[in-house]
C-alpha cells in the first residue's frame, strides 16, 4: 500500500522525543548522584542507567520505581519514589517544544484531525499532570495516554484502536508519526496505519525524516497529492 492510495484524514503524533525534547542527561545524572547516597557506586550507576534507559524504553517498562530495582541497591518504596520524583522533576523543568513542532501542528490542523498518543509514566507518576501545561495540546482533537486511558501501551493494538474508534476512521486514513520504531510504529503498521519515523536514537524505518521540518514537507506533499485530479 502506498500513501497515495487512500485519503489522509488524520495524523497521530507521539510526544516525548517526537514533538518535545528535554535534558535527559541531567535527569539521569541527578538520579545516579542520589543513588550514591543509597550505597551505589557512581560509575556503575551511570553505566546501568544508560543500559536500563534504552532497554526499558524499548520494552515499555515505564514505571521508574521499577527501574531503580535494577541498580543492585536495597531501596525502600519512599526512596524509589524520591528517585522517580527527582527524575521527572528534572524532565519536566527542562522540557521544550522541538523546533518546527508548533508550526507543523498549526499548519496541519485545518486540513486533518490531529491526535496525540503517548504512553503513561507508570503508576508512580502522572503523565497527564506532566504534560498539562504544554501549549501544543490545544492543537489536538484527541489525546490518549496509553496505560491510563487504555490497559495496553504501544505497540499493542488497543491505543491505536481507541483513536480510530474515537475519530471514526479506518487505519489506512491515519498516519502515525513517532521517534521509536519498536514502540510507536510497529504496532501501528500491523494494524494497517501508514507510518513515519522522525529519526532519533532508536533505529531506522521506512519512510523516515530527519526533523519535524522534513515531516512537515512529507505530510504536506501527501495532502497536496490528494488535491491533484
Amino acid at each position: 500500500m502506498t500513501f497515495c492510495e487512500h485519503m489522509l484524514r488524520a495524523v497521530i503524533f507521539d510526544l516525548d522525543g517526537t514533538l518535545t525534547d528535554c535534558d535527559l542527561a541531567l535527569a539521569k545524572k541527578r538520579v545516579c548522584e542520589e543513588l550514591v547516597a543509597y550505597g551505589a557506586g557512581y560509575v556503575e550507576a551511570v553505566r546501568r542507567m544508560e543500559e536500563i534507559h534504552y532497554r526499558f524504553n524499548i520494552e515499555g517498562v515505564y514505571d521508574r520505581n521499577r527501574w531503580w530495582e535494577e541498580f543492585g541497591v536495597d531501596l525502600e518504596l519512599s526512596q524509589k519514589q524520591r528517585l522517580t520524583d527527582l527524575y521527572w522533576d528534572s524532565v519536566t523543568s527542562t522540557t521544550c517544544i522541538k523546533p518546527h513542532a508548533e508550526s507543523l501542528l498549526a499548519s496541519l490542523s485545518p486540513s486533518v484531525r490531529l491526535a496525540l498518543l503517548t504512553d503513561y509514566d507508570g503508576e508512580s507518576h502522572s503523565k497527564r499532570r506532566r504534560i498539562s501545561s504544554l501549549p501544543l495540546l490545544r492543537y489536538f482533537d484527541l489525546i490518549v495516554i496509553a496505560g491510563e486511558d487504555t490497559e495496553q501501551c504501544k505497540p499493542f493494538p488497543q491505543p491505536y484502536c481507541l483513536i480510530l474508534e474515537k475519530l471514526n476512521l479506518q487505519p489506512e486514513e491515519v498516519l502515525m508519526v513517532g521517534d521509536k520504531p519498536q514502540v510507536d510504529l510497529e504496532g501501528a503498521q500491523v494494524l494497517g496505519l501508514p507510518t513515519l519515523l522522525v529519526e532519533g536514537e532508536y533505529g531506522q524505518w521506512d519512510p523516515q525524516v530527519s526533523s519535524l521540518e522534513e515531516a512537515h514537507s512529507f505530510i504536506g506533499a501527501l495532502l497536496a497529492s490528494q488535491l491533484e485530479p
